[in-house]
This record gives C-alpha cells, sequence and structure tokens, in this order.
C-alpha cells in the first residue's frame, strides 16, 4: 500500500493500492462500499428470482390442477393473462428492485467475515430461500384464483384478484429480500427510492383494475373495496 500524495515514484510503481488522499481509512469505506454492492446485487437477485418462481408456479399449477370448470371459470383458463404477466415483470417486479440498489449497508456490515470468493452466489441458504418464499407466493396466488372462481366471480374478476395477490406478494416480499436475515431487521424507510418505487407500482396497479381502458386492454376488472383490501394484506401473511 503506498501513498498517493507523499509516496515515491518507485513505490507507488511497485504497490497493489494507491492511497491517492493518504488515508488508510479510505481502505476501510472503499471495502464497506464494496460489501454494500455485492449486497444489494444479493438482495437484487434474491428479489427476482423468488418473485419470477411464483410467477411461473402460478402459472403451473392452473394448468395442471384445473382440469375442469370451476364456476364461470372454464378449465382452459389461466390463472393470469400475458398482459398482466408482462405488466407484474415490467412494474410491480422490475422498479422497486432496480431500488434495493440504491440501498444503505446494514449497521452490521463491517463486522461479517471475509466472503468466500469461490463460494456461489446462491449459497448459504439463499437458494433454498429463493425457492421457499416463491413457492409460498406462487401456491398463494393459486389459492386466490381458486376462492375467487369458486365464489362466482367472472373470468376477469377472478384473474384480477389473482394480479394483485401477485403484484402486492411482490411489493411485500422486496422488503424482506433486503436483508438476508429478517423483514424486521431492516427500516423500511431508509431508501426513499424504494418507497417510492413500491407506491408507484401500488397505485398503478390497482389503477389498471378501475380505469375503463385498462379493463379493456388487460382483461382487468373493478373488484369491491373488501377485495382490494384483501390483495393487498393478505399476501403479507405467508411472510
Amino acid at each position: 500500500v503506498a501513498m498517493g500524495i507523499n509516496g515515491t515514484d518507485v513505490t507507488k510503481d511497485s504497490a497493489d493500492l494507491i492511497l491517492l488522499d493518504d488515508k488508510f481509512t479510505t481502505i476501510e469505506h472503499s471495502v464497506e462500499a464494496g460489501r454494500t454492492i455485492f449486497t444489494n446485487i444479493k438482495n437484487f437477485m434474491r428479489h427476482e428470482l423468488t418473485t419470477n418462481v411464483a410467477e411461473v408456479l402460478s402459472l403451473m399449477l392452473g394448468l395442471l390442477f384445473i382440469t375442469h370448470d370451476i364456476g364461470n371459470v372454464s378449465s382452459n383458463t389461466p390463472t393470469l393473462t400475458a398482459l398482466m404477466v408482462l405488466w407484474v415483470n415490467m412494474i410491480s417486479d422490475a422498479l422497486p428492485s432496480f431500488a434495493l440498489g440504491y440501498d444503505v449497508p446494514e449497521s452490521d456490515i463491517m463486522n461479517e467475515p471475509p466472503r468466500d470468493t469461490h463460494k456461489s452466489i446462491l449459497a448459504d441458504g439463499m437458494l433454498r430461500r429463493i425457492i421457499v418464499r416463491g413457492i409460498t407466493m406462487g401456491a398463494v396466488v393459486f389459492v386466490a384464483f381458486i376462492l375467487a372462481a369458486r365464489s362466482g366471480m367472472q373470468v376477469e374478476e377472478a384473474q384480477t384478484v389473482a394480479f394483485l395477490t401477485l403484484v402486492f406478494g411482490q411489493l411485500w416480499n422486496v422488503f424482506d429480500a433486503r436483508s438476508s436475515k429478517t423483514l424486521f431487521h431492516r427500516n423500511p424507510f431508509r431508501n426513499p427510492k424504494l418507497i417510492m418505487a413500491v407506491t408507484f407500482s401500488a397505485l398503478s396497479s390497482i389503477l389498471v383494475t378501475i380505469a375503463p381502458f385498462f379493463n379493456e386492454v388487460m382483461g382487468t376488472a373493478r373488484l369491491n373495496g373488501k377485495l382490494y383490501l384483501a390483495v393487498i394484506f393478505l399476501p403479507a401473511v405467508p411472510l
């Protein structure tokens, strides 16, 4: 390690690291920044892969287990329409995931031991966590669709229930994905960009079920007040 200001040219030429400000604390700050970037990448992957598992599973369960008509819903009706899946990927999934890149470091990030650079990024229980949470979220979406169909709803209404259940399941999950520990380990308000992204995704997703134009284009339907509360808060229960 060479000093960038007071160090000699010979020292700097042979050094592995040059401190441009001649402060050894710069090394600590750099390590913290690197760990924060790596952690945010892991959090992004944790959220994206979990929600992708949930999307695929909710569709596959419908294909495998809906073998006969349920109320007004025929057996060949998908849990979600193609445009609903597209909306989920572009709005309720992508925007909050990108906002995870702006997260501040966890308070104990410098107390962690150096990571093994040869170990997979999905190691240390991350893959198991993705699978368990993804399966749970996908199952909740499928059950919501079945219950809506059994209650006598029209096809558009049942798919809207499944759509919003998935959307809000993802929005709740993004707060859980911010930490390798638990949802309650971090203050959600320390990342204002995440709060704005989640708020925009939530409001816009509800809007596409209310506005007649989106009802026509996306195949959504307006729900009653109790159902909106249910699809907003019930997806948080498994988490």
